[in-house]
């Protein structure tokens, strides 16, 4: 990684945790800067690519982690996204999320990303609508450790 790529991580990780409570704000930027410099570990990287080159769907990774709760499902999507893109989820991301995968979306979706948050599995932020600013979540290190544990 070069010196570029370094500042670009960094400054991508303070841009992150700058919408985070003060409290948490250190620790969400340790977690974010940590995930963005470290490299790729191989059985990580099979989410975004598969042998094929295609990225594998989003349904295909929900059962790979065997994601059968709503809970689980919501943390599979944004690690997807996470793994997939380096992108955080926005509530309507999720309910997107939920169409393409052909489930019902749960009673209260917000209660499932609180959750999700209050047990350090996801960290929230903010992130660039179409002119303002929109919740969003990202995954911890704790979340993606949960995730690909979760089979």
């Amino acid at each position: 990684m070069n010196d570029d790529e370094i500042a670009h991580a960094l400054r991508r990780a303070e841009g992150m945790a700058k919408h985070v409570s003060e409290p948490f704000r250190a620790a969400a930027f340790s977690i974010l800067a940590k995930r963005f410099l470290e490299p790729a570990k191989p059985a990580l990287s099979s989410l975004a690519a598969s042998p094929s080159g295609a990225a594998p769907a989003l349904a295909e990774t929900l059962k790979r982690i065997g994601a059968t709760t709503h809970v689980d499902r919501v943390l599979g999507m944004v690690y997807y996204r996470f793994k997939k893109d380096g992108e955080s989820s926005s509530l309507s991301e999720l309910r997107g999320d939920y169409k393409v995968i052909r489930e019902k979306l749960p009673a209260n979706l917000s209660d499932i990303v609180g959750k999700l948050v209050r047990d350090g599995f996801l960290v929230q932020h903010e992130k660039a609508g179409s002119g303002k600013s929109i919740k969003a979540w990202t995954v911890t290190s704790l979340g993606e450790q949960r995730a690909e544990v979760t089979r």
